[in-house]
């Protein structure tokens, strides 16, 4: 199972850089994670996860039913991030989602979207 991830992974590795970069582009501070739930539920949804959901607390649920009732994986990340109060100090949008020297920049690329993504 973990070989035959790997390879899903390193497939679509393309796709998930450009998922990062469109998930940095929604402010989702704390509170405010609607717009990016929305999005999530959508990506999901063009997997065709076989059941997408959204709880009473705006959290997005997504199933993939699986061949063996024997074993489970599952997945966890939240959706908020900090406040980009002061984007003057920023040397581009804190919601750019640029690429400089191989790193995706923006709010929440590291903690939370990227692996979101």
């Amino acid at each position: 199972m973990y070989r035959r991830l790997r390879k899903e992974v390193e497939k679509s590795s393309g796709d998930a850089i450009r998922l990062v970069q469109d998930l940095v582009r929604i402010p989702s501070p704390s509170l405010h994670e609607k717009r990016l739930a929305g999005k999530v539920a959508g990506v999901m949804r063009e997997l065709r996860y076989d059941l997408v959901f959204t709880d009473d607390l705006g959290n997005i649920i997504g199933v993939i039913v699986g061949s063996n009732s024997d074993s489970a994986l599952m997945m966890s990340s939240h959706m908020d991030t900090v406040d980009a109060r002061r984007p003057e100090c920023w040397n581009r949008s804190p919601f750019s989602g640029d690429i400089v020297h191989g790193r995706i920049q923006g709010v929440g690329a590291a903690d939370s979207k990227g692996g979101l993504a």
